[in-house]
């Protein structure tokens, strides 16, 4: 059966550009949550997506599954366009 995840390349996994993506300004602030941008070393590289879905805001993991599974989709779909950049996604509430 095939994963129905993001493929290895497009995951965001490495802890050092997961931090300095996060040590950066947001590039959009919600009400729901924070976007970070950083440049890769080559503009033709596949975006990544890093996701942070704190217990504190989403007590029950299957509340924070859902939430992760509907980003990962919506980046999926644009991933074309947002090449180039790790993005993370981090939740500052529930929604």
């Amino acid at each position: 059966m095939k994963s129905a995840g993001l493929p290895r390349p497009q995951r965001l996994a490495d802890a050092v550009r997961f931090k300095a993506a996060l040590s950066a300004r947001p590039v959009i602030r919600g009400d729901l949550f924070d976007v970070f941008r950083l440049g890769q070393s080559q503009a033709s590289q596949p975006a990544r997506i890093g996701l942070v879905v704190p217990k504190r805001v989403c007590r029950l993991a299957v509340h924070r599954n859902q939430v992760k599974r509907a980003i990962r989709e919506s980046f999926r779909r644009s991933a074309a366009s947002l090449s180039g950049y790790d993005w993370v996604v981090r939740l500052r509430r529930a929604p």
